[in-house]
């Protein structure tokens, strides 16, 4: 060959490479978007699914007032101020002290994990150290497998005051007009509780527990200073009381691109305890109210509970609690969810996509970050709201 035909063919050959790379190039590049586009979806239906499960068991079985505790707003403990335990668009205050991402929401509800109500057999009202007697028998006639379950259902764990101690979670106690309260047991009596499925003499004018009912001894509260009240602190309830066991409070948020949930509710004095990271690249987290005359509120425009002339403690844009406004808690029947999910790696070029989209009253960003966003809308019913309507 000669030297014009060997250049000729490197010329041509040098062209189909440069060709060919570009062509794999960008099929590598809209692969690598696919599959970030991808990802994205899947991280923000994940995030949906969740939560929507979790909130369709929301639930304080208080059926009387409508379950007013299935969304915790606020709580009172002790003598201390009320605190907030559900926000909308957390303030960057918020977010530099720990409570999550700045301008995602933060929820603490009531979910049903295993329902079960007790009735009360005598009834001391709040005076330290006194026992009360609860109808228990799930177990009955097996004593100790009865103890076993009461105690599960009660959430017994060490107390963190005094590892010494047993305590029980905070647990929802209401009477027949649906007032309610927060109720912890300090003390199972171990030695009136042995035996507790045989008949138990309870101090008049109540009636004693017959043989095979099943009646656990307790003292609740006794010297806590830092007991659990719910806003507009302790109710003077009147017999009957029933005691919803099996419902465990839970807080999700939005922090450093997790989602996070705690067993427990929220408290801005100890922002991070309690929380386990469930899903990474989830940058939303925006709640909207559905009350139950089918509006749907938050602090979008034309929809700002705090704007609202006949709400006057909706300062917060969540909803009131424990009070007679329309927009109180207790008229929730659902909440609309809106997640975003983002892909974990950067994607160059084709900046339009990869922004976060605007979300209730949340806007949407307006620099990309280099990944992929994706966002899912989902509404989630409150199982058993409708009892109380």
């Amino acid at each position: 060959m000669s030297l014009i035909e060997v250049l000729v063919s490197l010329g041509l050959l040098a062209i189909v490479l440069i060709m060919a790379s570009q062509l794999l190039f960008a099929t590598q590049r809209a692969a690598r978007r696919q599959s970030a586009s991808l990802e994205a979806r899947q991280t923000a239906r994940l995030a949906a699914d969740y939560a929507t499960y979790m909130l369709r068991g929301a639930t304080d079985h208080n059926a009387a007032a409508g379950n007013p505790l299935a969304i915790v707003v606020w709580i009172e403990r002790g003598t201390d101020p009320a605190y907030q335990t559900t926000y909308n668009n957390l303030t960057a205050a918020q977010a530099a002290a720990g409570f999550g991402d700045e301008g995602t929401d933060l929820l603490t509800f009531a979910r049903a994990d295993s329902a079960y109500v007790a009735r009360l057999r005598h009834w001391n009202g709040y005076q330290a150290a006194m026992t009360a007697y609860w109808e228990f028998g799930l177990a009955c006639p097996d004593s100790a497998e009865n103890l076993r379950l009461f105690e599960e259902y009660t959430g017994m764990h060490p107390d963190p005051r005094n590892p010494n101690q047993t305590i029980s979670d905070p647990i929802t106690i209401v009477d027949a007009s649906g007032q309610y309260a927060f109720y912890q047991i300090t003390e199972y009596k171990e030695q009136q509780n042995r035996d507790n499925c045989q008949a138990v003499t309870v101090p008049p004018p109540d009636a004693n527990c017959p043989d095979g009912l099943g009646c656990m001894a307790v003292v609740a509260n006794p010297g806590r200073t830092d007991m659990l009240n719910a806003p507009g602190a302790s109710r003077n309830l009147v017999m009957p009381v029933q005691m919803m066991l099996g419902v465990r409070y839970y807080s999700l948020r939005i922090k450093d691109g997790w989602l996070e949930q705690k067993a427990g509710m929220f408290d801005p004095a100890d922002p991070d305890t309690g929380f386990t990271r469930l899903l990474p690249a989830v940058d939303d987290l925006q709640v909207a109210w559905i009350y139950e005359d089918g509006t749907v509120w938050n602090n979008s425009p034309g929809h700002q509970l705090s704007s609202s002339a006949s709400c006057t403690s909706c300062t917060t844009n969540v909803p009131s609690q424990g009070t007679t406004d329309p927009y109180d808690v207790s008229h929730v029947i659902g909440l609309q969810l809106t997640v975003s999910g983002s892909s974990s790696q950067l994607i160059s070029g084709a900046e339009t996509p990869r922004l976060r989209e605007a979300a209730a009253d949340h806007p949407a960003a307006t620099q990309p970050d280099g990944r992929f966003h994706f966002q899912l809308t989902t509404n989630a019913l409150l199982r058993n709201r409708a009892l109380g309507s």
